[in-house]
């Protein structure tokens, strides 16, 4: 996977630009909308008819899914989604920290996101909720900066 990141134009801290992953190219800044596979209220084919470059959907789901694991993996996320743009797989870390705990190590989701074709994979990061000690915040960004 080769990521890089071109300034178009700069001004102030913010800036314009071209994020190329692998032979795909995103214009920045970009909105990456957030899709779930079997809530299909928009299609990811309809978003990229509207300009949408680049979108996010979660590893986890496509993991766990009896209905598109075994597509993911023979077809390829990309087909799945009918999609061309850059995808980027979240790896579970939203569900950890909605139910404390998910059934897929920190390996397995990197392994899975590779084998499904995603362009952007996630380490399965640790959540830490707002209101956590300092110690416990380091002890888990060590975690995830680990990973």
């Amino acid at each position: 996977m080769a990521i890089t990141f071109e300034v178009i134009h700069k001004d102030i801290a913010g800036r314009v630009g071209k994020l190329r992953v692998n032979d795909r190219i995103v214009r920045t800044p970009a909105l990456l909308p957030v899709v779930n596979p079997h809530l299909p209220l928009v299609t990811p084919r309809e978003m990229q008819e509207m300009g949408v470059e680049a979108l996010i959907t979660n590893a986890y789901i496509f993991r766990r899914s009896t209905e598109y694991r075994d597509r993911a993996l023979a077809e390829g996320l990309h087909s799945v989604l009918d999609f061309d743009g850059v995808v980027m797989t979240d790896s579970g870390s939203f569900q950890l920290s909605v139910y404390g705990e998910v059934e897929v190590s920190n390996r397995d989701t990197l392994e899975f996101q590779q084998a499904i074709g995603s362009d952007i994979i996630v380490p399965l990061d640790i959540p830490t909720p707002p209101d956590a000690g300092r110690e416990k915040a380091a002890r888990e960004l060590a975690v995830t900066m680990d990973r």
